[in-house]
């Protein structure tokens, strides 16, 4: 009985330890573009503005990337994205400014990079020096962190 009650459990076990195989390693890791889909919102920084700038951020990004659209709300300007590169980790576009012209730099490099499943880094280049002009942590628009991740 005793010798039963041990194979039955090791068998148990390697059934469980197969199943687990099976499912691959557990990551938060994107394997695909889709991680990049969605509406991300957050507040930008600008450290070289004489004030250190912030500002809305509105990113609308759909079809893995190749449809995207970006608001500055506060800036009063907007444009559409278009997409350079993409992989499992980042993805990078050039910014084509289509309102309000007269108040942000058009033509500029963004790049998003994953940071996990609800939020994207943002970094913004400036088009004639490539230095960087701004950054910013977005979040997808439809996120509720859970007690842990809000202020108190």
């Amino acid at each position: 009985m005793k010798n039963l009650s041990i194979t039955l459990g090791l068998a148990i076990l390697f059934i469980g330890l197969m199943a687990c195989k099976s499912l691959g390693p557990i990551t938060d890791k994107p394997t695909d573009n889709q991680w990049i889909e969605g509406t991300w919102i957050g507040l930008g920084y600008q450290p070289d503005a004489a004030n250190h700038n912030t500002w809305d951020i509105q990113i609308k990004i759909e079809e893995g990337g190749k449809k995207a659209a970006v608001l500055y709300p506060s800036l009063k300007c907007g444009g559409e994205l278009e997409l350079i590169s993409i992989d499992n980790h980042k993805a990078v576009f050039t910014e084509r400014i289509i309102e309000g012209k007269q108040y942000c730099y058009d033509g500029g490099q963004l790049v998003l990079t994953y940071v996990n499943q609800n939020h994207v880094s943002y970094s913004f280049f400036y088009p004639d020096t490539k230095a960087l002009g701004s950054f910013s942590t977005l979040t997808k628009d439809g996120f509720q962190p859970d007690k842990a991740g809000k202020r108190l």
